[in-house]
């Protein structure tokens, strides 16, 4: 909403969609992760078996717990980089509607601002034509003058709402 409002629609969109791409590659280059992080956890398994000493079977078992664990962080990033683009989505799907409300909020403050001013004009309109009609019906020269001053400022009215 802060960027909608002091730096307009355009950047409000454009920050969304730019997050949501952003949230897209973290998901990506975490599921590249968690192959490879799956890839070495399944071969180290697979090594034990192979060695031949004692030592060999040590030194592979202590490799493929390290392995595992890094699976398993792989996993817990994996999910978090998901969970975060799909909040993202969620969030530029909300700046959308956002937008939208704000721009048709903008259009209607428009459309009252031009009813309001035509209005007025309707008004001015018909200040003018009753003070020309009392000047026309005024029989002593105080109402002729009380109608031109009305009619004056009736006309001034109407000047100033065009």
């Amino acid at each position: 909403m802060y960027i909608l409002k002091t730096e307009g629609p355009a950047k409000a969109l454009a920050d969304a969609h730019q997050d949501v791409i952003d949230a897209k590659d973290e998901a990506a280059e975490a599921t590249h992760l968690l192959g490879v992080a799956a890839t070495q956890h399944t071969g180290s398994e697979a090594d034990i078996a192979s060695m031949k000493t004692p030592e060999e079977k040590n030194l592979a078992t202590k490799v493929a717990a390290d392995a595992e664990r890094e699976w398993k962080k792989a996993e817990i990033v994996n999910h978090r980089c998901k969970a975060n683009l799909k909040q993202q989505e969620e969030v530029k799907a909300h700046t959308d509607k956002m937008v939208k409300d704000y721009e048709g909020g903008k259009q209607a403050q428009v459309g009252k601002t031009a009813n309001e001013a035509n209005a007025n004009r309707h008004k001015a309109a018909a200040a003018k034509h009753a003070a020309a009609t009392a000047l026309a019906q005024a029989k002593c020269p105080a109402d002729k003058k009380t109608a031109k001053k009305a009619l004056g400022k009736a006309n001034a009215a109407d000047k100033k709402s065009l």
